[in-house]
């Protein structure tokens, strides 16, 4: 088989306009057309390791062409993780012979790898076509002329029409590049901003389509999970509480939420901050800090008095030095920003000196470790700014 150097083939897919080129007879309506639902990719009882030089590709193998510069990618990206997917392969007299995974036997060959992972399948000579060619055509790189003769072999020899192989796609693969991201992060070897195998080697590692690649990079760019960096690629995200965020803003709009309960989780979680504090005790620096926003909060007005407010509560949530609390309420807080400017600038003198007021209170309660007089005002607090909000 041949190797393309820097291949452009793009995986359009030939979709609907396959029927032009292999035309389903409409004396088909007699034909039972078979089902393949075989999983190319196998988690199961009997993998183990077989050296290199014991497989041998399949001679039927649909795809003749080789991208260079695809296997280069690959073999370095399991230089680094392994060959994760095992191949499936059957046994030969005196060899075995792959029916699912060339391009991963390839690239381990090119990263020196001595074994792979394989599972050993007994198949017919048909399901081993029809594995080899559906395999193939559920990836996008595939050019259009081997897909089409891809197709038309299965049709000619196996009966199997174009629709029926459209609904043959693995369902939900970006579910597998979701967890594998997942599993890199809880191994270690993913950490906050590290940078993302490229789309090309988490396909060819997984064994699954681009599109579900992209598919699967572009929910956790949603959820703020990954970051993407023109011309770089994707990193894990530096701030990952900005999805909580966003999830709390997205649910308060679609009214799943109210923002009274967004109030009372906040005024909750406060309490069991400030009385974790009390536990843990303050630091000199730590209550020099607070004192400083307390004093500040007396001297400004408008937007500064709302970055002291903030300032103030998350110095709180810091001083516990539990992240879970430091990620849920930093979300918290930022949602809550725009209500404390609304709050703060329909304020009436009176209402802003009893804001004031409470903050000094949770403050000395703090320092006296006056968990009591602490709830009070910290109930104080948060009763202001729900009348205010209505």
């Amino acid at each position: 088989m041949a190797v393309a150097k820097k291949s452009k083939a793009s995986s359009k897919g030939l979709g609907k306009g396959l029927g032009n080129l292999i035309r389903e007879s409409e004396e088909d309506e007699n034909v039972v057309v078979k089902e393949v639902v075989k999983e190319v990719v196998v988690k199961e009882p009997g993998e183990m390791k077989v050296r290199l030089s014991q497989i041998e590709p399949n001679r039927e193998q649909p795809r003749k062409v080789f991208d260079e510069d695809a296997l280069i990618e690959l073999s370095e990206s399991i230089k680094q993780y392994g060959v994760l997917q095992p191949l499936l392969v059957q046994k030969k007299d005196k060899y075995y012979e792959i029916i699912a995974g060339e391009r991963r036997w390839r690239a381990a060959k090119l990263a020196g790898v001595k074994e792979v992972p394989v599972i050993i399948k007994d198949y017919s000579t048909q399901e081993v076509m029809e594995i080899a060619l559906i395999e193939n055509i559920q990836r996008e790189d595939l050019n259009p002329i081997e897909e089409a003769m891809a197709y038309k072999r299965l049709i000619d020899e196996f009966k199997l029409k174009q629709d029926n192989m459209n609904q043959k796609k693995i369902s939900q693969e970006y579910e597998k590049a979701i967890q594998y991201i997942y599993e890199l992060m809880k191994s270690g070897e993913l950490t906050i901003g590290s940078r993302l195998p490229t789309e090309r080697a988490l396909a060819e590692t997984l064994g699954i389509g681009r599109n579900s690649t992209r598919e699967a990079l572009s929910i956790m760019h949603g959820m703020g999970l990954i970051e993407r960096r023109q011309g770089s690629g994707n990193y894990i995200s530096e701030n990952v509480g900005q999805s909580i965020k966003q999830t709390i803003l997205m649910m308060i709009a679609l009214k799943t939420i109210t923002k009274r309960e967004v109030c009372e989780f906040r005024r909750m979680m406060e309490k069991s901050v400030c009385n974790a504090v009390i536990h843990t005790g303050l630091t000199k620096e730590q209550q020099e800090r607070l004192e400083s926003m307390v004093n500040q909060m007396s001297m400004v007005t408008g937007e500064n008095l709302v970055d002291t407010d903030k300032a103030f509560h998350e110095e709180l949530i810091a001083d516990t030095g539990n992240n879970l609390w430091i990620t849920l309420m930093e979300a918290v807080v930022e949602v809550y920003r725009e209500w404390i400017d609304y709050v703060i600038k329909h304020a009436d003198g009176i209402k802003k000196k009893k804001l004031l007021k409470t903050h000094e209170m949770i403050y000395d309660s703090l320092i006296k470790k006056d968990i009591e007089t602490l709830n009070a005002a910290i109930d104080e607090h948060y009763d202001i700014i729900e009348e205010l909000l209505g």
